[in-house]
């Protein structure tokens, strides 16, 4: 429809919005306690809550695809790493710690891989991990040296 609503008002920058896969909750980040933290709220603008929280850049909220962890790059440890958390803030895990940055990541349609990119080899690349094993990491060769913004589809990955 036509119908348009803000869900938010404050003065800072709110961005990058991600519907959970119930569709009962929105992802976004905000600057509004100072610099950019991942935060979620309802969708229809209530009960805003602060997820992540450090003195760097949280961004580019990503749902798992049972909508219980939400995947973020963070700068908080001084370069791009792919962490992970739950939907309410809890048990915060780092699956990336590579001195190159990481980011922009995306979970597989099973929960079981995030695909990101990084320059671990020069240019941005895409990289798969596996959520259970971080460590297990594979190199998806593109012939783009700017893939940046790597997303799933049922079928394989699109750059």
């Amino acid at each position: 429809g036509n119908d348009v609503a803000r869900l938010t008002d404050s003065l800072a920058q709110d961005y990058e919005p991600a519907w959970s896969p119930a569709g009962n909750l929105i992802a976004f980040v905000s600057r509004r306690s100072g610099d950019s933290e991942i935060f979620v709220m309802n969708t229809d603008g209530s009960d805003k809550v602060q997820l992540s929280d450090s003195d760097q850049l949280d961004w580019r909220p990503a749902w798992s695809p049972d909508g219980e962890w939400i995947a973020f790059e963070s700068w908080r440890n001084g370069n791009a790493d792919i962490f992970i958390m739950r939907k309410d803030g809890s048990d915060l895990q780092q699956l990336t710690t590579s001195e190159a940055e990481d980011g922009h990541p995306h979970f597989s349609v099973d929960g079981r891989y995030i695909v990101f990119h990084s320059k671990r080899i020069g240019d941005y690349q895409l990289f798969i991990l596996e959520v259970e094993h971080p460590e297990n990491v594979w190199h998806l060769p593109t012939t783009n040296g700017q893939a940046l913004l790597p997303t799933w589809d049922w079928s394989e990955v699109v750059e």
